[in-house]
């Protein structure tokens, strides 16, 4: 049978195993997070310099249009 001493010693090592755990998991979350941030900001650059580019290619036509 375990001394209560050494069942308090696993006790309190189990409890600290599971709290690294939870660190470990919400730092992971904090990580996509941020992830997930950037390819927002990635995606709508994207799509900005597309309009963007888009805007230009009909401006270029209208000014061929009126110097023709």
């Amino acid at each position: 049978m375990t001394k209560p001493r050494e069942k308090i010693r696993e006790d309190l090592t189990a409890e600290i195993e599971d709290g690294k755990k939870k660190i470990r998991q919400l730092e992971n979350r904090e990580k996509l997070t941020s992830m997930r941030e950037l390819l927002k900001v990635k995606k709508n650059a994207e799509q900005f310099l597309e309009m963007e580019r888009e805007s230009d290619i009909e401006t270029k036509r209208l000014e061929v249009k009126a110097g023709k």
